[in-house]
């Protein structure tokens, strides 16, 4: 259920964030009970986040060179849009 709020909460306010609109970080982080974020799409707002939330800890990761990168994003691509129906479907199934 978290999870869906949280996915949910982005699809309505980024139209927002794109445009500069403020936001209610507060709402994503607290209703979501969100204490950490990672990855798309929130790793793209972290300087947002970090004028809202001063003392955050921000973290950045880099990659050895940019094919080191490529691949393993092309690979995580892979897991999730060719490999993911067979195990996504049994959590589907299990939370419902």
């Amino acid at each position: 259920e978290r999870g869906k709020f949280a996915w949910q909460w982005f699809y309505e306010n980024l139209p927002k964030i794109d445009n500069g609109e403020d936001v209610d970080w507060d709402e994503f982080f607290m209703n979501a009970n969100v204490q950490s974020a990672l990855d798309g799409p929130i790793n793209v707002y972290w300087e947002d986040i970090l004028k809202k939330y001063p003392n955050v800890k921000v973290i950045l990761t880099v990659r050895d060179s940019f094919e080191a990168w490529y691949k393993s994003t092309t690979r995580l691509h892979e897991i999730l849009f060719i490999e993911m129906p067979i195990w996504y479907k049994l959590i589907v199934f299990f939370n419902n």
